[in-house]
């Protein structure tokens, strides 16, 4: 938008009649039109001279109406034009609220005006009203997942997730829906997606807790409907995740979401086993950091008693059953020494098949004579002792139980380890 001052836009007389000092009053607008919502939209406004103004000098520019419109690169405020030259500014409609907005800007100048035919010299002065208006959509954001419950992933141990009946990815929609405006606003609207841990099923711990990705870079564009479609993967690690879906643009608009990642059906041993605990079999393995640890698929409850019950009808003692899986399943740290967590050692314990069992049963019987100080072959276990009133549990004699019982054995450093998914086991 552009102003050319003129001195014959003053009046119809001649020059000759125009007194020595004139005013102008000028009024300009613009319609900005519908802008996004904390999106930016400028109109440039040019005030300049013609070759008959002798010199030309403009007042600062002063705006009056809403503040979400500004002026920048403002190149008149103070500015004394020449002949034939011009000034800029901009103004731009950055809406922060819902609806109709205007604002009006104003500047005046003041000019010696020389007409070459008649040789004279007016002195003018005026001011240029600008009114401007706009409005911005109302806009509303929402958030739907196919799955509001999906696994952990488990390609890190070697499982096939459909063998354990567990998908890991879940299709999440945003809409964009307008509440006031046209119903293009919906259109073009940049999504991003995040994810952060609320709840941390069986953790009892901090850290940086690993969480699930989006494909696309966690974006997403909306289409004219004002929908856009990303992927969700569930990480390594079980429980509640919360997502959020915001405008890119402006992070005050946003929808949440939760998603329960976990194996579904999980058991406690307590539960099932009752008071065979501690007449068949020991709890043991709970720690500070994993306070329930005894979780188990229940469709291998009937094979885990009849492990227990072999291991105790051959060596007259109660084996010492360890770390299982958490509540819901998925990955089950231990952390290392310098208390680094979210990751293996424990590759294994994540769908409520896995069994670790201590190398030392306690003896439940007075002078069990299966007791021991260790195997008196070292191979094929490594020498060890068990405290006084145990028994060692060879490992041979494991590997026949568990595999008499559906399950395989697995190779593990620190304890023995039945499992009941046998793509785990070693090979017969």
């Amino acid at each position: 938008m552009k102003y050319i001052f003129n001195i014959l836009l003053l009046s119809a007389l001649s020059l000759s009649a125009i007194p020595a000092s004139a005013s102008l009053i000028q009024h300009w607008t613009a319609d900005f039109g519908v802008v996004p919502f904390m999106q930016r939209k400028t109109i440039g406004l040019t005030f300049g001279s013609d070759i008959n103004s002798v010199s030309q000098t403009v007042g600062n520019v002063v705006v009056s109406g809403s503040g979400d419109f500004k002026i920048e690169n403002d190149g008149c405020s103070g500015a004394s034009i020449p002949r034939g030259a011009e000034c800029f500014f901009d103004i731009v409609f950055k809406p922060s609220v819902v609806g109709f907005q205007e604002a009006q800007f104003y500047f005046d100048w003041v000019s010696q005006y020389h007409d070459p035919v008649e040789d004279v010299t007016v002195p003018a002065d005026g001011r240029v009203y600008y009114h401007v208006w706009g409005r911005t959509c109302g806009l509303a954001l929402q958030m739907t997942t196919a799955e509001a419950e999906i696994g952990p992933d488990l390609k890190v141990a070697k499982f096939d997730q459909n063998d354990v009946g567990l998908i890991s990815k879940t299709t999440i929609t945003g809409k964009v829906t307008v509440t006031d405006g046209p119903p293009e606003c919906v259109k073009d609207k940049v999504i991003k997606f995040s994810a952060v841990p609320i709840e941390s099923s069986g953790h009892d711990h901090a850290g940086p807790r690993p969480t699930g990705k989006f494909n696309k870079q966690g974006q997403c564009t909306t289409n004219k409907h004002g929908v856009c479609i990303i992927e969700f993967s569930a990480g390594q690690v079980s429980g509640v995740e919360r997502l959020r879906a915001e405008f890119l643009e402006d992070a005050n608009f946003y929808a949440l979401l939760n998603v329960n990642v976990g194996v579904p059906g999980l058991v406690r041993v307590e539960d099932v086993a009752g008071s065979l605990i501690g007449t068949l079999f020991d709890l043991v393995g709970w720690t500070g950091t994993h306070t329930d640890n005894h979780y188990f698929n229940p469709a291998y409850g009937e094979d885990m008693i009849g492990i227990a019950t072999q291991l105790f009808e051959t060596y007259q003692a109660r084996p010492q059953l360890n770390d299982m899986s958490l509540i819901k399943g998925g990955l089950f740290d231990i952390g290392d020494k310098n208390g680094i967590y979210w990751k293996s050692p424990h590759l294994y314990h994540r769908t409520g098949s896995s069994m670790d069992f201590n190398h030392c049963a306690v003896s439940a019987i007075v002078d069990n004579p299966n007791s021991q100080n260790g195997p008196v072959n070292p191979n094929p276990d490594k020498l060890n002792t068990c405290p006084l009133g145990s028994v060692w549990i060879f490992r041979r004699v494991l590997k026949t139980i568990c595999r008499d019982n559906n399950a395989s054995i697995v190779k593990e450093q620190d304890n023995y380890h039945c499992d009941f998914n046998h793509a785990l086991g070693e090979p017969e």
